[in-house]
């Protein structure tokens, strides 16, 4: 069974830096009344209240960036920018509230694109999702993304996320957060070119459930999952995903990680969908990586 990682969406705590010391606090205590000082390991962590083990571990010259002043600081900011004002936000608590994801989502702005066909073609809606974490595993950062509209389905990009901060550290600033979200906006374009190319990419639906099975052999997709979007394939939900492309066959995965994986496992989700998009963009972009991906149909079969 695949482990379940603690998520929820409580977001509004607070998390503070306080020393790690080599001992216990009844052995710091006993010391202390003996009139000895402990001995500092040297090392800081990070503490949420009403957690007993630190959130992660750092240096002096770590600056915790607590949600709440973080939040402010992000909603102001799209409050402010002309075309960023209406959007619909969710946040996503990782364990104890080591990692946090804050996703904004506009179904209706000016950022829109379709893919495909220009009359029929599947309509895109920004995303922008705002990383932090207290255990030192994710940079303060804004990363690019996408709603399929038709389904609400994830959509990641595979542009560069824009760190939020000059250091993370003493003296951190948060107030360039403008900057991040320009950066992101700037790459929609090219986002937008790489899901033409594989809506370009025609295929089979032999070749489609073919490079399922190759993105099983490369460690993308377990075997398990293979067979919940190979259904999707064969059985499309929507008109938009009739057509036999590339495209369509990462739409039948995404459906499949948004509904399935996603609500209880949100991190995989998102590396799975990047990890699915990443390899069928190569396999729509250049003939080897098409053929690397592709089994031949006799292999497939007995996958």
């Amino acid at each position: 069974m695949p482990k379940v990682v603690k998520q929820s969406n409580e977001w509004d705590y607070e998390v503070s830096t306080r020393r790690l010391w080599d001992l216990t606090e009844e052995q710091v205590a006993l010391l202390e009344e003996s009139e000895q000082k402990p001995v500092f390991s040297g090392v800081f962590g990070n503490f949420r209240e009403g957690v007993g083990r630190a959130l992660g571990s750092c240096t002096e010259r770590y600056e915790v960036v607590n949600n709440r002043d973080l939040n402010g600081v992000v909603d102001g900011t799209l409050d402010k920018h002309p075309a960023l004002k209406n959007y619909e936000k969710r946040v996503t608590v990782i364990g104890d509230g080591e990692r946090v994801y804050s996703q904004y989502t506009w179904k209706n702005s000016e950022y829109n694109f379709r893919v495909g066909n220009p009359k029929v073609g599947d309509e895109m809606g920004l995303r922008l999702t705002v990383k932090n974490s207290f255990d030192r595993s994710l940079r303060l950062s804004v990363a690019l993304g996408f709603l399929r509209l038709v389904c609400t389905n994830g959509m990641t990009s595979l542009s560069k996320e824009f760190d939020l901060t000059r250091r993370h550290q003493s003296g951190v600033d948060i107030s360039f957060f403008s900057e991040g979200i320009e950066g992101a906006l700037s790459k929609i374009a090219d986002q937008r070119d790489m899901f033409n190319t594989m809506a370009a990419k025609k295929i089979t639906e032999e070749q489609g459930a073919s490079l399922l099975n190759g993105m099983v052999r490369k460690g993308i997709l377990a075997s398990s999952q293979r067979d919940s979007i190979e259904a999707i394939w064969h059985d499309p939900s929507y008109d938009e995903d009739k057509e036999r492309s590339v495209y369509n066959l990462l739409n039948a995965g995404t459906q499949h990680i948004t509904r399935v994986i996603e609500p209880k496992r949100f991190e995989q989700a998102q590396r799975m969908t990047t990890d699915m998009t990443k390899a069928l963009f190569g396999a729509s972009r250049k003939k080897t990586s098409f053929e690397a991906l592709l089994l031949p149909v006799k292999d497939a079969a007995n996958n």
